[in-house]
C-alpha cells in the first residue's frame, strides 16, 4: 500500500475506498486529516461528495477533522457546500449539527442554501432553512383586486410558504433579516426574497377577527398582504410580525401540520442562548425530576396526611406558582434577545420541594407548644465541620459518606456527565459539578435542587 506515499495519501486513499479501520490506524499514527489532493480536497471534501460515504463522514469528524476546510476556485467551498450541493440530506444534517456555517460563501458568493436552491434539493432547503429561521410556515396572501380584499378576501387568498431568514450568521455585526416567499413548502427556489432593513413592516391590529400583516419593499414600491393559515389564528401572525421586527422567539404558538421541524421557539435558543438555555433547561430539569420520584425526600417519604393538594402537580405536568411581590420583580436581560421577560413568569419552586433534613420526631414538634416556645433540636458538635468550612474543603468521611449513599459516585444533575463533587453552601446539597454549579453561582440562579441562593461551591473528595 506504500508505494512511496506518505501517511496523508494513504489516509486519503482509505477514505475514498471507505475502510474506516486504516483511516483510524493512520491518524493514530500522526496522519493528517487535512491532507489536499490535486483538486483541492481535503478528506472531508471528498466523504462530502458522495453519499455512499455518509458514515465515513462521522469517522473523520470524530477523529478532529476541519468543517472549514476550504476548496478554493469555481464550484468550491466548504464540506457543506458540497453536500449540499449534490442534496446529501444526511450528510447536511451531520455537518449543520457539528456547526458548519450554511450562509458562509465561497468564491462564486454562493452559499450551502443558494446552492441546494438552485440545484432543486427541496428536503436541504427546508433543512438549512429550519436551523437558522426565525419563523417559516404556511400562511395566506392577500392578492387581488383591493374590492374584493374587502368584500370576499377568501376568493383572493391563497396559501404560500415563507421564512424569515438571517442574511449572515456574523455575531460581530448587527443581525439583518429576509423574508423569503415560496409558492409552497415543496418548491426550493423561492418566489420573492424581500431584505426587511429596506421594508415597512406594520403591526397588524389583532383587534379585528383576521388581522392583516402588511409589509411593504421600498425598494420596488410593492405591499405584501399576510394573513395565519387558518382565519382567525391570531398567535401564528404575532410569531411572524415578531420575526419580521427581528424580535427572537423564545416559545411556539405556530401549529403547522406541513412543518414536522423543530419549533421556532427551539432553533432560537439554541442558535441565540446555546449555553444558558440548555444550562437553565437542564436545571429545570432536576427539579421536576426530583419533584416527581418517591424518594425525593433524601430517604423520608411523606405520609399519606401530608401529600395533600399541594403537592399533586395539575394535568400539564406543572408544579404550583406562587404569587410574587411587585418589589421581588426584575427582569432578565438576555445578551443577544431584543426582549425582557419579568422573573414572575419563570416557574418558581414547587411547594412539594424536597426539605434537605428528616422530618422531626414527634416530640421535638411537641416541645413546640411548650413553655419553651420553639422547638429544641437535639445538639451538635459543629467543631470540626467549621474548621474544614474555613479551610475551603469537607472532610472525606463527609464526601464518602455522600458518596456511598447511592452505591456510588453520583452525576451532576445538570449535565449528567461529571461526577457531583461540589457543595453548595448554605444548603449543603451535593448536586453538580465544579463547572456546573461554578456557572450557576455566577449568575445567581440558586441551587439546582432546592433553589437556595448560593454564597460559596466547595469542592468535596471521597476516597
Amino acid at each position: 500500500m506504500g508505494n512511496g506515499q506518505t501517511k496523508e495519501e494513504q489516509l486519503y486513499q482509505a477514505v475514498q475506498s471507505g475502510n474506516h479501520g486504516t483511516v483510524k490506524a493512520l491518524r493514530r499514527e500522526g496522519a493528517s486529516l487535512e491532507w489536499v489532493d490535486k483538486e483541492g480536497r481535503t478528506p472531508l471534501i471528498l466523504a462530502c461528495t458522495r453519499g455512499d460515504l455518509f458514515e465515513m463522514v462521522l469517522t473523520l469528524l470524530t477523529l478532529g477533522a476541519n468543517l472549514k476546510a476550504y476548496r478554493p476556485g469555481t464550484h468550491g467551498g466548504m464540506p457543506i457546500h458540497h453536500a449540499a450541493k449534490r442534496g446529501l440530506d444526511k450528510t447536511v444534517r451531520v455537518l449543520l449539527d457539528n456547526g458548519a456555517d450554511p450562509l458562509a460563501a465561497n468564491d462564486d458568493g454562493m452559499t450551502p442554501l443558494d446552492m441546494a436552491r438552485n440545484r432543486g434539493h427541496a428536503s436541504v432547503v427546508r433543512m438549512i432553512e429550519d436551523q437558522i429561521c426565525l419563523f417559516s410556515g404556511v400562511v395566506r396572501e392577500l392578492a387581488g383586486p383591493g374590492f374584493l380584499e374587502t368584500l370576499a378576501p377568501q376568493w383572493v387568498t391563497k396559501k404560500i410558504w415563507v421564512v424569515v431568514l438571517p442574511i449572515e450568521l456574523d455575531t460581530r455585526r448587527p443581525p439583518r433579516f429576509e423574508l423569503v416567499v415560496y409558492q409552497s413548502p415543496k418548491v426550493p427556489l423561492p418566489r420573492t426574497i424581500i431584505p426587511l432593513a429596506k421594508a415597512e413592516v406594520e403591526e397588524p391590529k389583532f383587534s379585528s377577527a383576521d388581522p392583516v400583516l402588511v409589509v411593504t419593499d421600498k425598494k420596488t414600491k410593492t405591499k405584501y398582504k399576510f394573513l395565519s393559515e387558518q382565519e382567525g389564528e391570531k398567535g401564528q401572525l404575532e410569531c411572524l410580525y415578531k420575526a419580521c421586527k427581528g424580535v427572537p422567539q423564545e416559545t411556539s404558538a405556530i401549529s403547522t401540520p406541513m412543518h414536522q421541524g423543530p419549533s421556532p421557539g427551539k432553533r432560537q435558543m439554541a442558535m441565540e442562548l446555546p449555553h444558558d438555555a440548555a444550562l437553565k433547561m437542564a436545571i429545570d430539569a432536576s427539579i421536576r425530576t426530583a419533584s416527581e420520584e418517591g424518594s425525593a425526600y433524601n430517604g423520608w417519604s411523606p405520609s399519606k396526611e401530608e401529600a395533600g393538594p399541594s403537592r399533586v402537580q395539575n394535568s400539564l405536568g406543572e408544579q404550583p406558582r406562587r404569587p410574587v411581590p411587585e418589589s421581588e420583580v426584575r427582569t432578565l436581560h438576555s445578551p443577544l434577545a431584543h426582549t425582557q421577560a419579568p422573573v414572575s413568569d419563570l416557574p418558581l419552586p414547587a411547594l412539594s420541594t424536597p426539605p434537605s433534613a428528616p422530618p422531626l420526631p414527634a416530640d421535638y414538634v411537641a416541645l413546640a407548644n411548650s413553655d419553651l416556645g420553639s422547638i429544641c433540636y437535639p445538639p451538635i458538635d459543629t467543631t470540626s465541620a467549621r474548621g474544614d468550612l474555613s479551610a475551603g474543603h469537607i472532610s472525606n468521611e463527609a464526601a464518602a459518606a455522600a458518596a456511598s449513599s447511592k452505591g456510588g459516585a453520583s452525576r451532576c444533575v445538570v449535565c449528567w456527565d461529571a461526577p457531583a463533587e461540589g457543595v453548595c453552601i448554605p444548603c449543603g446539597h451535593m448536586a453538580g459539578c465544579m463547572n456546573c454549579l461554578s456557572e450557576i453561582k455566577a449568575k445567581n440562579w440558586g441551587c439546582p435542587v432546592c433553589r437556595a441562593t448560593i454564597q460559596q461551591v466547595i469542592r468535596v473528595y471521597a476516597v
